[in-house]
């Protein structure tokens, strides 16, 4: 699932590739699509990823943040970063502090499940 939230934005940024090589838009407009369409797969993923998680949703919340944030550092620096041209610190800079938006997404979600999963324990206790 991790590497799905990195596949999906590159993907879709190909598309943004004239025949010439070069991209259509400005790389402003790019990483602001690129964020936006990464932000929403990763939601997907994460709404499939705890339908199947049936408790300790924080430490699943946490665990996959921390797996994922390393997939998609991993997949930039192996394919992205070289295509690009960037050096690390570049590369870090620009693109990298973006995927941060993982384990915020990751950690918020499993929080909410979390709560969500003590609330509905304290209606059901408090109604027995």
């Amino acid at each position: 699932m991790g590497a799905v939230i990195w596949l999906v934005p590159f993907v879709v940024s190909l598309g943004f590739i004239d025949g010439e090589g070069k991209f259509t838009i400005t790389k402003t407009m790019l990483k602001s699509v690129v964020i936006a369409i990464s932000t929403l797969a990763g939601c997907f993923m994460l709404h499939q990823y705890f339908k199947q998680v049936v408790r300790d949703y924080f430490i699943h919340g946490v665990a996959t943040a921390v797996v994922w944030l390393l997939i998609n550092w991993f997949l930039d620096i192996a394919i992205f970063a070289p295509l690009s041209g960037m050096s690390m610190r570049s590369y870090f800079e620009s693109v990298g502090v973006s995927h941060l938006q993982i384990p915020i997404l990751c950690i918020v979600m499993g929080v909410l499940f979390e709560l969500r999963s003590k609330s509905c324990y304290m209606k059901t206790r408090n109604h027995v």
